[in-house]
């Protein structure tokens, strides 16, 4: 992840020694077997050691891949998702489909735990796979739900809301 970064220009290690992020890896699998929930993971504990406002999880496929209990690891996904609400923490939690942007949409259970969901795809458009992004939910919030080109800069994503980069 450190490395991935980097090729954007963003130094995670300087950050992360200035006390502005966190990162806190755990593997899939725990020493005494298969993790099978948040708790497990101790997220909470880390939470408290460090406030965020911000929290990404990447990604809700190792739990459910790992899991021996689904049901039970799901269940302490809503809980941690609702103790972070309740710290006022906006999180961001990543997840992969199966099916692309341009297979169509449908809504998953675990979709209604999140207040919205922004997908990013590569799409062919004249031959060339274009980075995209859609947003079919975000709750209390009017927004545009077409389908845009992103460019990951130095500086950050960019969203082209005109649609010009289809064009290049």
């Amino acid at each position: 992840m450190i490395e991935t970064f980097a090729s954007f220009g963003w130094d995670l290690p300087r950050l992360e020694s200035e006390g502005k992020i966190k990162i806190v890896f755990k593997a899939p699998v725990e020493e005494d077997g298969l993790m099978d929930s948040f708790r497990l993971l101790k997220l909470e504990e880390e939470y408290q050691n460090f406030p965020a406002h911000r929290v990404v999880f990447d990604s809700v496929n190792v739990l459910n891949i790992f899991s021996p209990d689904w049901k039970k690891t799901r269940r302490s996904l809503v809980d941690f998702v609702y103790y972070l609400k309740d710290k006022g923490a906006t999180s961001i939690f990543i997840t992969e489909r199966e099916q692309g942007i341009k297979d169509g949409f449908c809504f998953l259970p675990l979709d209604f735990l999140f207040d919205g969901l922004i997908f990013l795809d590569n799409v062919e458009i004249n031959g060339i796979l274009k980075n995209v992004v859609v947003i079919p939910k975000m709750r209390n919030v009017n927004h545009d739900k077409g389908m845009r080109p992103l460019r990951i800069t130095p500086d950050g994503i960019v969203v082209d809301p005109t649609g010009k980069i289809y064009s290049e």
